[in-house]
């Protein structure tokens, strides 16, 4: 069983490329990396979350508790109401600063987050879903694989409503399309569930082919949800087959309005590159262990389509002057000038997608200074009209070092659960190489480091320095880091046992490929 059904599950509550620093982006230079390091790029980060999480979560200078400010700078009135915002309904959006004021003498670094919630009670909007399906045919797809997901998108057909449109097609080494774009009827439902028959697996993996061929039955569309479901037991061998040739396809997808949702089954097939997809055109991503598995998945996707209440949101950023980005995290963004643009695509009822932001200010005159203005515009679904929220988000200026107030406790938490996912990642990575001991090494890393937030902020809380509701910085992660080392240990010890077992029958063990590594995807999901 691959770590991921544990540490996604236990950590985030969901089922689910690794943890990516995403590539700021200037439409007019192309896509150019700011901050990321390339596809496979194995040098260490230059953002704060390679550091010990109590000096990544801290400005420059040491603030003292809570409470401090107005004792340490009499002259300066500090109002927390500033570093903090409230807007709009259908998509409500929490936007928050690190810190409620920083020192004015020297530049200080604090960060923007910004947390966007689709109503879990909204009224859901009988918006037309336009699907492609694009199934896997290679040759690793016959058997159950193949008659799994052949049920699956059987059941999928038969759950859409009348007015939704489907389109099927399979890949290997190229597409073929069984079904052209189909509205659904009574009598158009019988007639495609009948088209769905496929031919003997063969050949290669032509993930490329399979978006390219869906993007163009999906140009047909009637102005509905357009969704393509992806499902692969492989590697990408045929057409573009790298992970940055691969996320730039999706990219023009997100373009086109079109979100991929990437589904892959067993351990062999290439999970950066599906990851890499889903993430950068607004999809999902998915893993299932066995075929049978296949059928809940799909639901799950109808059900996320079919509860639709925004699309086309995007969310601009616009930073005051002086104001320096130095990371972006878990999110492809576009920069021009000061303004930062997410297109953050398709809203379900009760999803939520984030952006965090880590940035410089410069020196400044004591008292508040702007930090950035926000702004969300999106299709609401349930009105029918032009959805927008918009907030602005400003610090303090102090001159005491007294003054400077500790990191909000909800971007506390933000951090360190990125910390985390990306410390399981890189052992998930390790344990590929073989490289078990520096795993465990990772893990436990991490581990003592979740803890020793979590008695820190116990003693805060116990002192009186938190806001009643402060939220668990590091909740449920040391369980879920417990569970990555007992099943990184599992696994070592299975894989002796089939040794074992292949020395005394004298059988050849059955290799696989072998991963641990979880499924970040969905992981990523709440925090966008």
């Amino acid at each position: 069983m691959k770590l991921a059904s544990v540490l996604v599950l236990g950590l985030f509550g969901m089922a689910a490329t690794s943890m990516t620093v995403w590539t700021l982006t200037d439409p007019s230079a192309g896509a150019s990396p700011a901050v990321a390091a390339p596809d496979g790029a194995s040098g260490p980060s230059q953002g704060p979350l390679r550091k010990p999480l109590a000096s990544s979560a801290a400005p420059a200078s040491t603030p003292t508790p809570a409470g401090a400010p107005e004792l340490a700078s009499p002259a300066v009135k500090i109002d927390p109401a500033l570093a903090e915002f409230r807007a709009g309904e259908t998509l409500a959006v929490h936007g928050r600063l690190g810190h409620a004021s920083l020192l004015a003498r020297a530049p200080e670094e604090t960060f923007l987050f910004i947390d966007i919630n689709a109503a879990a009670d909204a009224k859901v909007a009988r918006t037309p879903v336009e699907l492609a399906l694009a199934i896997d045919q290679s040759g690793s797809m016959r058997g159950d694989r193949q008659n799994n997901a052949l049920a699956a998108a059987r059941g999928m057909i038969g759950r859409l409503r009348d007015g939704d449109s489907v389109s099927v097609l399979t890949f290997s080494g190229r597409a073929d399309v069984l079904v052209q774009p189909t509205v659904i009827t009574p009598e158009s439902r019988a007639r495609v569930l009948s088209q769905l028959t496929f031919a003997p697996s063969k050949g290669h993996t032509c993930l490329s082919c399979s978006i390219d061929t869906g993007l163009e039955l999906l140009r047909r569309r009637q102005g509905g949800i357009d969704r393509m479901l992806l499902l692969t037991d492989g590697e990408a061998n045929r057409g573009r087959t790298q992970t940055h040739e691969l996320r730039a396809l999706a990219s023009q997808a997100r373009a086109a309005g079109v979100a991929i949702s990437t589904l892959g089954v067993d351990a062999d097939y290439n999970e950066d590159a599906l990851t890499a997809i889903s993430k950068e055109s607004n999809g999902h991503h998915y893993f299932v262990e066995r075929p049978s598995q296949l059928a809940p998945v799909f639901e799950a996707e109808l059900g996320s389509l079919v509860a639709s209440v925004a699309r086309g949101a995007v969310l601009t950023v616009d930073l005051a002057p002086g104001v320096e980005v130095l990371e972006i995290y878990d999110r492809s963004v576009q920069r021009a000038g000061a303004r930062l643009s997410a297109p953050l695509g398709t809203f379900s009822a009760g999803e939520s997608k984030t952006l965090l932001v880590k940035l410089q200010l410069p020196p400044g005159e004591l008292g508040p200074r702007d930090v950035a203005d926000v702004a969300l515009h999106y299709n609401d679904l349930t009105t029918g009209t032009s959805g927008q929220a918009h907030g602005a988000l400003a610090t303090t200026l102090v001159e005491d070092p007294r003054g400077v107030a500790s990191l909000d406790a909800h971007v506390l938490g933000r951090i360190t659960r990125s910390e985390t996912v990306r410390a399981l990642d890189e052992a998930s990575a390790m344990f590929d190489r073989g490289d078990d001991a520096a795993a465990r090494t990772a893990i436990e890393r991490q581990l003592g480091v979740v803890r020793d937030q979590r008695e820190l902020h116990n003693k805060r809380a116990a002192a009186g320095e938190l806001e009643p509701d402060a939220p668990d910085p590091v909740a449920g992660q040391p369980e879920v880091l417990e569970q990555a080392l007992s099943d990184l240990e599992a696994r070592r010890e299975r894989e002796k046992a089939e040794e074992a077992t292949s020395r005394r029958t004298g059988a050849p063990a059955v290799k696989k490929k072998r991963t641990l590594r979880k499924q970040v995807m969905d992981a990523l999901d709440p925090f966008g």
